[in-house]
């Protein structure tokens, strides 16, 4: 996830378990009905089938090989970034005061100008964004974020929490954590061999804008359209309308080429909209970044510190404690078996967390003063039990 913070959607159906024959064949059939219903039931991002006229194919074809080449040109990347989500303005924003506000401010140059934009949206809470760092080279990935390190290879994906003194195993893709990597920001544009069925294709200078349309779920429709520019494919600014009013868009701005070629937009706002007033805004601003220069391999190494606990959830291991050393080990995948753990190789182990010296401390002093009130209740006792008559 890896991820982007909000660059997949994960869908899942209930598993429905049937105990008699009966059960078991209705069970088929209502299977049956549901998958007739799904493949008749339009999903949200099944586009349009019109066919394009030759001139906005013409207008098509040049970028194309544009966004082909967006799949692949990214061989290394490490950068860091800040994530605001779901900041809410103070009083009524209308539609164009937002857009005018944001480009009043550069907001790649550091967090002066992004703490300025708060302050002129009136948010009642400061916005505090921890750094994220992501490094990634082919399949393998490292993200860190405060006291949390994820790393992936082509097979697992490892977690470590510091503040509980616990690393998880499982395999890669089962993991609930995300993130954001290089795509979210310059989120490229599918092909029409990926499925791109555009509806609309216009050119005005050197900006290009293409309109899709899917049907909700609901019957609603919903219209899509991304500008983006013509010489190096980019988007720049992406409106979603349902029923014909917009309720997001998103702007990329600070558009920077690196070394290696590659050219990303280091700023990405997410507007939301209702009647026509902002409700939200998620701000991703991109710090220090490098591009296609290749990592060591002590990048991906991650170290178990001394006394943390290893635990497997892979297959049905579910959270099966490993037997390693207390000790501190530099590199604990090389530790790791290929296969699960079985349940019954070891003790189920769950998170549960430890407290750092100050929270035991806190704990043997509040242990401490229970055994005193006890006492002083047990002496009262005593001494009312003796003065009775």
């Amino acid at each position: 996830m890896s991820v982007s913070e909000g660059g997949l959607k994960f869908f899942s159906l209930p598993f429905i378990c049937c105990v008699c024959r009966g059960e078991a064949m209705l069970f088929r059939g209502a299977i049956a009905i549901l998958g007739i219903w799904c493949c008749l039931t339009p999903g949200r991002e099944l586009m349009a089938a019109d066919t394009l006229s030759p001139e906005a194919v013409a207008l098509l074809e040049p970028v194309e090989p544009l966004w082909e080449g967006m799949k692949s040109d990214v061989v290394s990347s490490d950068f860091e970034y800040q994530l605001f989500l779901q900041i809410k303005p103070e009083g009524d924003w209308p539609r164009e005061q937002v857009l005018t506000t944001l480009r009043e401010f550069d907001l790649t140059q550091g967090p002066e100008p992004i703490e300025k934009l708060f302050q002129r949206l009136g948010t009642k809470k400061k916005p505090v964004a921890a750094l994220r760092h992501l490094q990634q080279q082919g399949r393998r990935e490292r993200y860190t974020l405060a006291d949390k390190t994820i790393v992936k290879d082509e097979f697992i994906t490892l977690i470590a929490e510091k503040e509980i003194r616990v690393m998880r195993v499982l395999d890669r893709g089962r993991e609930a954590e995300g993130y954001y990597n290089i795509d979210y920001f310059r989120a490229p544009t599918r092909t029409r061999a990926d499925g791109l069925k555009a509806v609309a294709v216009s050119r005005d200078g050197d900006r290009l804008t293409i309109e899709s349309e899917a049907t909700a779920r609901d019957g609603v429709a919903i219209r899509t359209q991304v500008d983006l520019d013509c010489s190096t494919g980019i988007v720049q600014h992406r409106r979603s309308l349902r029923e014909g009013v917009l309720y997001r868009e998103v702007l990329y701005s600070g558009i920077t080429e690196y070394s290696g070629g590659i050219t990303i937009p280091r700023v990405v706002a997410t507007l939301n909209y209702r009647d026509g007033l902002l409700t939200t805004m998620d701000l991703a601003v991109i710090g220090a970044a490098l591009f296609n220069i290749p990592l060591p391999d002590e990048t991906f190494v991650l170290v178990k510190p001394e006394r943390w606990a290893v635990l497997d959830f892979r297959g049905s291991a579910e959270g099966t404690r490993f037997n390693f050393p207390a000790t501190k080990v530099d590199d604990i995948r090389a530790l790791i078996p290929r296969q699960p753990l079985h349940p019954t190789q070891a003790g189920n182990t769950q998170l549960v967390e430890q407290p750092s010296p100050w929270r035991r401390g806190l704990l043997a002093i509040n242990g401490v003063a229970l055994i005193g009130l006890a006492i002083w209740f047990w002496r009262r006792s005593g001494g009312q039990a003796t003065s009775r008559p």
